[in-house]
């Protein structure tokens, strides 16, 4: 499960171009405006669409114009790529008279199209695709910490050392080549306490949780880490000291 709270939200409103292609719209949109997660809704006419409506079936395809009765989703990373997941509703005149059709909203051109985008400027989403599920998944899911979160963050990553450090413990087997801290480790932070490691960024940086519940990323390249213990549960504990630059 994924639950997390933005707290940086913009809120954009506009319409598109007639005759534009709505994939080439909203990446226009996306690029311009530095959109990496959000939710977006739809609301007009457009014409010349496909909606893939199974996993594994294969898509529906109308040429003719189609009113738009809902479309709506997520902005988000698939598969690494900025896009949205459009989950549509649309009313468009068959043999039949008039007929309503649901699905994923791959493709239509655009007659006359306006839209609302939520911009999360604090979360990223990443979401990746199945060939057996029609929706992407999420997969992860990262928050901006809180400007003081941020401050703390950039402390610890800061080469000065602080006016008061901890005395640097002994570790329990000082000839044991120990591997730094992995995800699910515990590393006693000299400024914020302790701090459990979600994951590791780059090779170099480390996303921790912070006691306050807040997320926050530690440079391993400043920090110098102590091996304290190893819990009957595979959890190890760390200190961790500003490196010392002679």
């Amino acid at each position: 499960m994924f639950c997390v709270s933005t707290q940086k939200v913009r809120h954009l409103v506009g319409s598109f171009t007639r005759g534009m292609e709505l994939p080439t719209a909203l990446d226009r949109l996306f690029a311009e405006h530095q959109i990496r997660s959000g939710h977006l809704d739809l609301a007009g006419q457009v014409e010349g669409f496909t909606l893939q409506t199974e996993g594994r079936g294969d898509p529906v395809s109308v040429s003719g114009p189609a009113l738009i009765l809902r479309c709506g989703g997520f902005v988000a990373d698939v598969d690494g790529k900025v896009s949205p997941r459009l989950m549509a509703t649309l009313q468009f005149t068959g043999p039949l008279g008039p007929q309503i059709v649901g699905g994923l909203l791959v493709s239509a051109r655009i007659l006359s199209c306006e839209f609302r985008l939520d911009a999360f400027d604090d979360v990223f989403i990443v979401k990746k695709s199945d060939p057996r599920l029609l929706f992407p998944a999420w997969s992860d899911c990262f928050t901006e910490a809180p400007r003081a979160s941020r401050a703390e963050s950039s402390l610890a990553e800061a080469k000065d050392e602080p006016d008061e450090i901890p005395p640097e413990p002994e570790a329990p087997h000082p000839g044991d080549d120990v591997p730094g801290p992995g995800p699910g480790d515990v590393i006693e932070h000299f400024k914020f306490g302790a701090c459990r490691v979600q994951k590791i960024d780059s090779g170099d940086m480390l996303d921790v949780w912070l006691p306050s519940k807040n997320k926050a990323r530690l440079s391993m390249q400043v920090l110098q880490f102590v091996f304290l213990r190893e819990d009957p549960d595979g959890t190890r504990y760390f200190q961790a000291r500003p490196q010392k630059y002679r």
